[in-house]
């Protein structure tokens, strides 16, 4: 070799092996970065496939857990969606079968037997809303059932408010002549008669079969939030509101008192995000129209504010003034 390099390159022997020394650091130099791309990708490969059994762990884990929690959702609003009759009845009296089948789920109806068997007892309706896990909606459903005085009738009902209630002559006659109050004695109702939907109170409303106080304070705060109704068919609108308790409402129900009506040209953000029918971003751009462009005169003035749309006008035009 060396003679080789001398011949054709005139190098002394220790020229030549400088010579390919120097070649071979070249080579190794252009080979190298191709030795670590190879060794890179082997690298990124092997992530991605790491990657890729994480993922479908994952996406497995995902899975189980949706299956587990649609199971657990099924089987824990069984008992909610099955189909019941309600009927009155006594909670002190009732076994878990007739608990059930006035809608209430196996486990709680068994946890109010158990409570009666413990000692327990329901002294007025509102007792039976106290059961660990009876929903607020299930109560209210039932609670004009329930075979018991209300807090209000009790009240209504002690001694002191029949000394009150009785005439002169009659309260000059001794304590023991006063009537006693017969305990846990069945609501009596009288026959509903019509009434004006803007006017009647709670105790009308309750008089109606299904509603008892909780829809009855739902209804009437519905309302006073909208100023009054325009229709009897806005009553339906109240949250959580059965059909057919509206549809026993509708029977006797009718339209007469006019709303109380918000000056769109005064009203303050918090007047008009208090409406149900405004949300507060559609009064936060009446009050920048109006603002800038002065008051509104007429309804027509009102429509030119873009943001309210035929939907806005159909449900509160009646409750605006200028």
């Amino acid at each position: 070799m060396n003679r080789f390099f001398k011949n054709f390159f005139g190098f002394s022997p220790a020229e030549s092996r400088g010579f390919i020394v120097l070649v071979l650091l070249i080579l190794i130099a252009v080979a190298f970065p191709f030795f670590i791309d190879k060794l890179n990708s082997n690298e990124v490969e092997e992530v991605k496939i790491s990657m890729n059994k994480i993922e479908v762990n994952k996406e497995n884990g995902y899975k189980d857990y949706d299956n587990k929690y649609s199971n657990y959702n099924k089987n824990s609003s069984n008992d909610y969606n099955k189909k019941y009759q309600l009927k009155p009845f006594d909670p002190n009296l009732s076994n878990a079968s007739e608990f059930e089948s006035l809608g209430i789920p196996k486990f709680i109806a068994e946890r109010i037997v158990k409570y009666r068997e413990k000692g327990g007892k329901f002294k007025k309706k509102e007792d039976f809303a106290k059961i660990y896990g009876l929903k607020p909606e299930k109560y209210e459903e039932l609670e004009p059932f329930i075979n018991l005085p209300s807090l209000e009738s009790q009240k209504s009902q002690t001694p002191q408010a029949e000394i009150t209630n009785l005439d002169v002559e009659t309260s000059k006659n001794s304590v023991s002549e006063i009537p006693k109050i017969v305990e846990n004695t069945k609501p009596t109702f009288k026959k509903p008669v019509k009434f004006d939907i803007n006017l009647v109170d709670t105790t009308t409303l309750k008089q109606l079969p299904g509603i008892g106080s909780g829809y009855a304070k739902r209804i009437i705060k519905f309302r006073e939030s909208l100023g009054g109704f325009i229709e009897v068919a806005q009553i339906s609108e109240t949250f959580n509101l059965p059909p057919e308790v509206f549809q026993e409402i509708e029977k006797f129900g009718y339209f007469q008192t006019q709303v109380k009506k918000i000056n769109v040209n005064l009203a303050t953000l918090e007047i008009l995000d208090a409406h149900p029918y405004i949300s507060k971003f559609q009064a936060k751009t009446i009050i920048a129209y109006r603002t800038e462009h002065g008051n509104f005169k007429t309804i027509e003035d009102l429509k030119k504010v873009k943001t309210l749309d035929e939907t806005f006008f159909r449900k509160t035009q009646t409750y605006f003034s200028f």
